[in-house]
């Protein structure tokens, strides 16, 4: 992982650490924590819930009861010598799920249960992690890219330029930032830029998935971003 500096992620305040302090009691900054939980983690959740249920109506109902779970904290049998946080999650996402089709008398709705879901053995569907992994993916990625715009809106052109128009020259991409911005920007500027932008990038990137693990040693940060088939973006581009 080329642009990771093991010192650096050290310091990364972990969200096991805010799973933590939402759960160290009911003072001001414990319930500050459990909304900074749901604030976090509402993009992935809310993006696997619609997708296992296929229903927005139905995906809605059971996300307020998972933020009103973590709210009222709930959540605090989480054990980071269990594993990870987003494994965790997804239990509770899957037995949400489940419950909701078990409690419907409506024989209909039990059979839109997907597969996944539906054995009795709630195991089975946390073995197939591969519907929450891409919504988990999906959020981490769009949590970068909205620290990329925060950090510098030129980089942020600069790569969206690239990203959505890779078949372009660089002076063509070039010219497409310069209207973005309202900046000249040459093909030169734009090569020296990009350079910089995927660099940022790649370090924010690695900075959102080291702060979902518990302290994670270089291995570890490498191996998640492999099974979240996110390495790809933290290795240096010729």
């Amino acid at each position: 992982m080329d642009r990771d500096d093991p010192t650096r992620i050290r310091d990364i305040a972990t969200r096991w650490s805010l799973i933590r302090k939402a759960h160290a009691g009911d003072d001001t900054s414990a319930t500050s924590a459990r909304h900074a939980l749901v604030d976090r983690y509402c993009g992935a959740a809310w993006r696997y819930l619609l997708a296992v249920t296929g229903n927005e109506q139905i995906a809605e109902e059971l996300f307020q009861e998972l933020a009103l779970r973590m709210l009222r904290g709930d959540l605090r049998h989480a054990d980071s010598s269990k594993g990870r946080f987003r494994d965790y999650l997804k239990t509770v996402l899957v037995n949400l799920v489940r419950d909701h089709y078990r409690k419907r008398p409506d024989g209909e709705l039990s059979q839109a249960l997907p597969d996944s879901l539906a054995s009795k053995d709630v195991s089975a569907a946390i073995d197939d992690e591969s519907e929450f992994v891409d919504c988990w993916r999906d959020e981490l990625l769009q949590k970068t890219w909205t620290a990329l715009g925060q950090s510098s809106a030129t980089l942020a052109a600069v790569l969206r330029a690239h990203v959505e128009n890779e078949d372009l020259t660089a002076a063509e991409k070039g010219m497409i930032v310069q209207g973005m911005l309202d900046s000249p920007f040459t093909a030169n500027r734009y090569r020296v830029m990009l350079h910089r932008a995927r660099d940022k990038f790649a370090k924010l990137l690695v900075d959102e998935v080291a702060a979902t693990l518990d302290s994670p040693t270089e291995a570890e940060l490498r191996q998640e971003l492999r099974t979240l088939r996110l390495l790809k973006y933290c290795q240096r581009k010729t």
